[in-house]
């Protein structure tokens, strides 16, 4: 994840209260069913670049989209 020091990221302590930033991320960490996103979401900043958060926005875009019209993630091709 990128540091708050790097040029166009940093946002100072009262930024991250007013955005409400740790409300958020406890509100995400209640939709993780396992172990392995966990570190992830510790290690989650909010960036003041607008091109990651683009790129992020679609992510999401795409996983919704997948959700509507599949709301069961297919299992089928695991392997045991």
């Amino acid at each position: 994840m990128p540091s708050l020091t790097e040029p166009g990221r940093a946002l100072d302590p009262f930024s991250r209260e007013t955005l409400e930033f740790p409300s958020v991320v406890e509100m995400v960490r209640g939709y993780l069913t396992g172990p392995i996103a966990e570190p992830l979401l510790d290690e989650l900043e909010p960036l003041s670049d607008v091109a990651p958060l683009r790129g992020a926005f679609a992510l999401v875009r795409e996983a919704l989209e997948y959700r509507r019209t599949s709301p069961r993630p297919g299992l089928s091709n695991l392997k045991d």
